[in-house]
């Protein structure tokens, strides 16, 4: 028989009966990935809520590696390692989520404000200058997007001082 095998971790194991004589085909296999992301993210969302955090990021790592489940999975990740106060890995997170199709425009919304005010907060100005500038591009109005904007903008006009970074 030929079948793919998912591990108690939540991921894919091996095929059953081996691999080459399955004739398995992409979209089938996707299908099984996809289940093996689903199955994850619902174990993480289990461990997290009985307060086991890192099972809960262990199981969210593996659903982060599915396009499909990437956006919620690098977002609760960011959030655990931005409550312990990892902000480096926090961002990276945020930007791993930011990369894959949100489920919802506001979720894309509210990830790159949470992404900005990191960076900023991070001392990464120019950085969350780019990610709020781009926030109120695709939402004019968006929280107060537009003071943030205002403020790195002339923060980062006065780090350049009179004559540096000007022709």
């Amino acid at each position: 028989p030929c079948h793919r095998v998912i591990a108690a971790d939540g991921g894919l194991g091996g095929y059953g009966g081996g691999a080459a004589g399955c004739g398995v085909g992409q979209e089938h296999r996707r299908d099984v990935e996809t289940v093996g992301a689903a199955l994850a993210y619902d174990q993480a969302s289990e461990h997290f809520n009985r307060g086991e955090v890192e099972a809960a990021a262990g199981y969210l790592r593996t659903a982060a590696r599915d396009p499909a489940y990437r956006f919620r999975a690098a977002s609760m990740l960011a959030r655990i390692a931005r409550a312990r106060n990892r902000l480096g890995e926090a961002i990276e997170w945020l930007e791993r989520a930011a990369e894959a199709p949100a489920p919802a425009v506001e979720a894309s919304h509210g990830l790159l404000y949470e992404l900005g005010d990191l960076l900023e907060s991070s001392g990464e100005e120019a950085r969350a200058l780019a990610v709020f500038i781009e926030l109120q591009a695709a939402a004019p109005g968006y929280r107060d997007v537009g003071e943030r904007v205002a403020a790195l903008s002339r923060r980062q006009a006065g780090q350049a001082g009179p004559g540096k970074g000007r022709p």
